[in-house]
C-alpha cells in the first residue's frame, strides 16, 4: 500500500495552523508567565514565534524575572530622569543587557 505524501503534508500543515491558533488564545499574562520561567535567551528567541510573542517576550513582566530585585531603582531612576548622568535605559530587557555588559557591586561590594 502507498502512502500519498501529499496526505501527510496536509495533515503537517492543519496541525501547525491549530498550533497557531492555540497560540492566539493564550492570555498573554499567561505567555508572560511560561517565558519568565525560561532564560533569557529563550524569551529572546520565542520573540520570533509570532508579534504578539515578540510584544509579551520584550515586556517588563518578563524581563523583570531576569533582573536583580536590586536593581529597580536602577530602572525607576533611569526611566523616570532625564538627568544626563542617568542610564540610557527604557526597560527592563535593556537594563537586563546594561547590567550583563557593565556588572555592578551589590550587598555592600559582595555580590556582582
Amino acid at each position: 500500500m502507498d502512502i500519498d505524501p501529499t496526505v501527510s503534508t496536509i495533515r503537517e500543515e492543519s496541525d501547525e495552523a491549530e498550533a497557531v491558533n492555540i497560540l492566539k488564545v493564550l492570555p498573554v499574562d499567561c505567555i508572560a508567565k511560561v517565558l519568565s520561567l525560561t532564560t533569557p535567551a529563550d524569551a529572546c528567541r520565542s520573540s520570533l514565534v509570532s508579534t504578539s510573542f515578540k510584544l509579551v517576550a520584550e515586556s517588563n513582566a518578563v524581563w523583570d524575572c531576569f533582573v536583580p530585585p536590586e536593581s529597580d531603582y536602577l530602572f525607576n531612576n533611569s526611566s523616570s530622569s532625564s538627568s544626563s548622568s542617568s542610564l540610557p535605559i527604557s526597560s527592563k530587557k535593556e537594563l537586563f543587557l546594561y547590567l550583563c555588559h557593565h556588572p555592578l557591586l551589590i550587598h555592600d561590594g559582595k555580590l556582582q
